[in-house]
């Protein structure tokens, strides 16, 4: 089935569109949730201690695995992330 020029521009402009109001969604979440943490974020409340928590612990690197062998130790870690950067950066 061969679509004319007329459908195929017009097909692209409601994907623009679509596109545009998508990513207008995404802003006013992205807004409502800065307001949230705004108004309940900043005080030391249990909301901000467990968002905190949560966040030191997704961010922290405990185990690593490394050529198959695997790496618990903090002191190991450190040695092994710094040897990896060493490497990649010479």
């Amino acid at each position: 089935m061969t679509r004319s020029l007329g459908d195929r521009l017009e097909r692209l402009q409601v994907k623009r569109e679509l596109s545009k109001v998508q990513s207008q969604i995404d802003v006013f979440w992205r807004q409502k949730a800065k307001q949230h943490w705004m108004e309940d974020g900043d005080c030391s409340t249990r909301f901000f201690h467990r968002v905190a928590s949560m966040r030191r612990r997704f961010n922290v690197i405990d185990k690593i695995v490394v050529e198959g062998e695997l790496h618990g130790d903090v002191s190991l870690v450190k040695g092994v992330i710094a040897q990896f950067c060493e490497k990649l950066y010479h």
